[in-house]
């Protein structure tokens, strides 16, 4: 069963990743993780953050984003995790339009401080990924071009960390919720939902085959 979930949410987010590099050729991906003090975090100090806390944090930060970006959004991932010290935490992922917006460090910092200021005030922390970036092997974050296949062992490793069992935050939850989440790519006019099989973007064997299953 959780295989079978593991592979689900592997091909969705691969596909998610494909079909936002046929819609534009040039994708800035954005990643950060945000979540709260340890401070906060203390239940004998504030026992307040909870799944209700976090979820509805998560849909401040996401309506944030969604206008912040605006159209330029193309698509979006969010996975939600527990650890004994961290808490509650979200990783995101996020790929705007690579023509209309540059700069990722800055736009990860921009949406970080708002996180610490806007959405959980004084309470925040958040980690801007661009900032290491340089030291990824294989990097997936920053200007991505749907025609380079190199930008894929990146892209394969974030969305392999992202689908990840986690299984701190399962037996955390009391009742079954929503631990991953991600945006759907609007097809353009008279096209199809879903990744083309007939496409410009070059793709190891390996994501082919998870896409299209052939």
């Amino acid at each position: 069963h959780q295989l079978r979930r593991i592979r689900k949410n592997l091909k969705s987010v691969l596909c998610g990743m494909v079909g936002a590099l046929e819609k534009h050729s040039k994708i800035l991906a954005l990643r950060f993780d945000v979540g709260f003090h340890k401070v906060t975090l203390h239940p004998r100090l504030n026992p307040k953050v909870d799944y209700a806390t976090i979820d509805a944090a998560r849909k401040k930060m996401l309506a944030h984003i969604r206008k912040r970006f605006g159209k330029a959004l193309v698509w979006y991932l969010w996975k939600l995790e527990y650890g004994p010290e961290k808490g509650f935490h979200l990783h995101w992922l996020v790929f705007v339009n690579g023509s209309a917006h540059s700069h990722d460090g800055h736009l990860v910092k921009e949406l970080g401080e708002f996180w610490n200021t806007q959405v959980v005030p004084n309470e925040g922390v958040y980690f801007n990924c661009s900032v290491l970036k340089q030291r990824y092997k294989s990097c997936g974050i920053g200007p991505l071009e749907a025609a380079d296949p190199r930008i894929w062992a990146g892209l394969g490793f974030i969305a392999q960390y992202l689908t990840k069992i986690d299984y701190y935050v399962e037996s955390y939850l009391t009742q079954k919720r929503r631990t991953l989440g991600m945006g759907v790519i609007k097809p353009n006019a008279g096209q199809k939902p879903g990744p083309k099989r007939r496409s410009s973007i070059v793709l190891p064997d390996d994501v082919h085959r998870i896409v299209y299953g052939s």
